[in-house]
């Protein structure tokens, strides 16, 4: 069985090279399958795969995306870089290295913590440079919406009818230990303790979990596929002539809709809100002044449920956890951070390392960067605002709107949640968003 999944890692790696090369729409089609069924594939050899094998079949995807732009550099398309662009870039690789090799954390520790925090600017620049046309997005949009569709469906079978029993059958245990070391003794009815929740009472409830075998990322890859319907993006990209019947699509929203609700994420319900509020004042569908003053009230009520958060924070619930990892995180660091792997429950966890454990991606990111690696951050994002709200005053479109929900969502729930950044769960709505960015999915 082992020479079997070596087998499957060698043909794997070569269709990755493969779509690498390709640098278009169906590089991102061939990342987003490979997340649907690469757990379930690695549960299924954990008895009889070696640790080095399974980690090597789970980096090749995220491989593929560094060996995409690598190719696009090497084959010197003529890019115009603006200067300011260059010195943020080689600031952000500056600090990077330096937090990496100077750092009181195992280089295993390092590394992990490496990998995450290079998410977001690896999904954003894969989709600035991805070879994608008005064609080619309105055949991506489709088929992540088909994707959304399929985790829904098997969610609820799963949750339904398989239940915990499916995952203790398939492996899950074995899976968990190969990963990162989890005891059966450590998890939750056979299952990781993420597979509920207790935030909505003293009783845990069941998330829809589906093929994935990871709940929050499932959350945000069924959520995607709402959006981009209730965004009106399919439809703006599609062909007038192609264009199947609204009352479809419609019916495909509120299936979407409710198996997003069924993921019991707070911060899907955030993404929700977050999306509606920016569809709605783009597409003015009220007064922008009523959007504006909610918008403002509803801030203040959020910073003051931050604010008893902080207050209880004795109290050890998931609310009080992400709201003090956030405070923790600028408390613990530095000017020039603490180091790579000093930070993180991720890291803590997959490298096996008593490290400092902050439960928030922010509050993780600037205690290992510290406060001018943070600036710099900033600043990057910033620009990536500026160029999104060109190309809404430029291009009006629907996919600009969407892509901005996506980056205002993504960034509130950075500050609360350190999982709200993964390869599999977010890493496309960077994508998105670097897509975004460029002029001709427009034209």
């Amino acid at each position: 069985m082992n020479f079997i999944f070596i087998l499957m890692c060698i043909v794997y790696g070569l269709c990755a090279i493969y779509f690498a090369t390709k640098n278009d729409y169906t590089t991102i089609c061939f990342f987003l399958t490979t997340i649907l069924f690469q757990n379930i594939i690695v549960i299924l050899f954990s008895d009889t795969a070696s640790s080095m094998w399974i980690t090597i079949f789970s980096l090749i995807k995220e491989g593929m995306l560094y060996l995409s732009i690598v190719l696009y550099v090497i084959k010197g398309k003529k890019t115009e870089v603006k200067r300011n662009d260059a010195i943020l870039a080689f600031s952000i690789v500056a600090i990077f290295a330096k937090n990496l090799f100077v750092t009181g954390a195992s280089i295993s520790a390092a590394i992990i913590s490496l990998r995450q925090c290079l998410i977001p600017f690896l999904g954003v620049s894969v989709g600035q440079n991805l070879r994608i046309e008005k064609k080619g997005l309105s055949q991506l949009l489709k088929f992540i919406v088909y994707c959304s569709l399929f985790l829904s469906v098997f969610g609820l079978i799963e949750l339904v009818l398989l239940g915990d029993d499916f995952w203790v059958k398939l492996g899950y245990a074995k899976y968990m230990y190969t990963k990162q070391g989890t005891l059966p003794s450590q998890l939750f009815k056979g299952v990781t303790r993420n597979f509920y929740t207790w935030d909505f009472g003293s009783i845990p409830l069941r998330r829809i979990v589906s093929i994935t075998a990871d709940p929050l990322a499932t959350a945000h890859l069924i959520f995607i596929g709402f959006a981009i319907i209730f965004s009106g993006s399919i439809n703006s990209f599609m062909n007038k002539s192609a264009t199947k019947n609204p009352n479809q699509y419609f019916a495909y929203m509120i299936f979407l809709f409710l198996c997003s609700a069924l993921s019991l994420s707070k911060a899907i319900f955030v993404f929700m809100a977050i999306t509606f509020v920016v569809i709605a004042y783009y597409k003015k569908l009220f007064p922008p002044k009523v959007i504006k003053y909610g918008s403002i009230v509803s801030g203040m009520l959020i910073l003051l449920y931050i604010i008893q958060g902080t207050q209880n924070a004795a109290a050890a619930t998931a609310t009080s956890n992400h709201i003090s990892g956030l405070i923790n995180g600028f408390k613990n660091s530095s000017i020039l951070g603490t180091g790579l792997g000093t930070a993180g429950v991720m890291t803590a966890k997959i490298a096996n390392s008593s490290i400092s454990t902050t439960e928030s991606y922010v509050g993780t990111y600037v205690q290992q960067i510290g406060y001018i690696g943070f600036a710099i951050t900033l600043f990057y994002f910033r620009n990536i605002y500026t160029q999104l709200l060109a190309k809404w005053k430029t291009y009006k479109s629907k996919y600009v709107i969407l892509a901005m929900a996506l980056y205002i969502g993504i960034i509130f729930e950075m500050f609360f949640s350190e999982s709200s950044v993964s390869i599999m769960g977010t890493c496309i709505y960077f994508i998105f968003i670097g897509v975004a960015t460029r002029d001709k999915i427009y034209r």
